[in-house]
């Protein structure tokens, strides 16, 4: 068990690494709003407000995910030309 979350563990962090890279590519992402979504969450978590947290924690991942989208959708449009 201790091996399998170790693994999990690694893939995450590497996970994290790479949507980083991914995030500051976007020119709709700035720095500055990617710091203001984490302080965001973890407000919401040092007042130990649940739904607050979980709503801002949805937001966050709702726009890495649309910031992945797009950069998918960039590099699969860039590796065909």
């Amino acid at each position: 068990l201790m091996n399998l979350m170790n693994h999990v563990s690694d893939i995450m962090v590497e996970t994290m690494r790479e949507t980083r890279k991914v995030w500051l590519f976007s020119k709709q992402t700035t720095i500055e709003q990617l710091y203001n979504e984490h302080l965001a969450i973890y407000k919401a978590v040092k007042a130990r407000d649940e739904e607050a947290a979980r709503t801002k924690m949805l937001i966050h991942l709702e726009n890495v995910d649309a910031i992945l989208g797009k950069y998918f959708q960039h590099t699969t449009n860039f590796n065909r030309k």
